[in-house]
């Protein structure tokens, strides 16, 4: 799913890193507008999984990345929900959280 959206999204593919670990395996990315570190969470009902990052664009750029990776979710059948903050070069917060959901 996260290679399918990084494709749609125009993202190179090929920086994308994938390793087994004893409990699943974690997926790296990062590139100058994109840093993912996503992983398998473990929990009683199996098949959740935790992606963490920043995006490091202009929110007009970035909210379309971010439903596009939503979308990706919804095809498959997925739940997701990204909660998402504007923050600027100090980290300081610029605007509420924002929250995207694809329910099932």
């Amino acid at each position: 799913m996260i290679r399918s959206w990084l494709l749609v999204a125009g993202l190179n593919v090929e920086i994308l890193r994938v390793e087994n670990r004893p409990f699943g395996c974690e997926l790296t990315y990062a590139d100058a507008a994109v840093e993912l570190f996503c992983h398998e969470a473990l929990c009683a009902s199996g098949g959740h999984f935790v992606l963490e990052g920043y995006v490091n664009i202009p929110p007009d750029e970035a909210m379309p990345l971010l439903r596009a990776l939503v979308a990706q979710c919804r095809l498959r059948g997925l739940e997701s929900e990204i909660d998402y903050v504007g923050v600027d070069a100090d980290d300081n917060q610029l605007s509420a959280e924002l929250t995207i959901r694809a329910a099932l």
